[in-house]
């Protein structure tokens, strides 16, 4: 990955993506997308994984593009940005009917069947850090991750796998049930006679939820296939979740 040195104007003009989440500064302009990382949370591999980052290619990735120095050593990096494309959990704010609710959690799954196959795993998992544009979503910051024989902020590969696996299902389902991810899990905790009468392969997406202790990522993106809005109203109707 290329490197370059910038001074202190480089970032005139760059627009905050979202807040200051005082370990990081995600600006953008134009199609780029750059991340400032405060020097305290290098922690690890966070440059090597970044670097590592090239080998992956897929549309539905913001990549980086170039390492960033200055003065005082390496800074953050640049990456592709979709213009005009705006923040999935802004845009899941409006009134997205059911199918197409379903068609984004399916095309984020696929994204994590990608990842996995690169042996890269991505817990960083909220509506932050995913974009959308023409209904195609967009992962960023993806120096959250950890390629397997990595560590990253204290998890190595398999344990990272672990936490992808519950978050990547929860976030999925409240994509498709238009609820709250943290309320989505309360629902699930206080529903647990209810999911016996739910079919086999959507109870097993509800415990990936809804239990922390899986240690293998396997057939979400077949789960959420079979969820149609037929399973979905019922589901709804089950669980008292209000149908949307």
């Amino acid at each position: 990955m290329e490197k370059k040195n910038i001074g202190k104007n480089f970032f005139k003009g760059f627009t905050p993506l979202y807040g200051d989440n005082n370990e990081s500064l995600i600006l953008y302009k134009d199609d780029v997308l750059t991340k400032i990382i405060y020097p305290e949370f290098l922690q690890d591999n966070r440059e090597a994984i970044i670097e590592r980052l090239e080998i992956l290619d897929h549309e539905g990735l913001s990549i980086p593009t170039h390492m960033l120095y200055d003065k005082k050593g390496f800074l953050g990096y640049l990456a592709k940005y979709i213009s005009q494309a705006i923040s999935l959990s802004e845009y899941l704010k409006g009134d997205i009917p059911f199918e197409e609710r379903r068609k984004i959690a399916i095309q984020i799954s696929l994204i994590f069947d990608y990842f996995l196959k690169m042996n890269f795993s991505y817990n960083d998992i909220h509506g932050g850090n995913f974009l959308i544009k023409d209904g195609k979503p967009i992962v960023i910051d993806l120096d959250g991750g950890v390629f397997h024989g990595f560590v990253n902020d204290g998890l190595d590969f398999n344990a990272s796998i672990r936490t992808q696996t519950k978050l990547l299902s929860s976030y999925l389902l409240s994509i498709i049930y238009k609820v709250d991810r943290y309320e989505l899990i309360r629902i699930l905790e206080r529903a647990n006679t209810l999911k016996r009468l739910l079919p086999p392969d959507l109870k097993k997406f509800y415990e990936y939820a809804s239990n922390s202790d899986y240690s293998v990522f396997f057939g979400i993106t077949e789960s959420i296939d079979k969820i149609d809005e037929s399973l979905y109203r019922d589901t709804c109707m089950k669980l008292k979740m209000k149908i949307q």
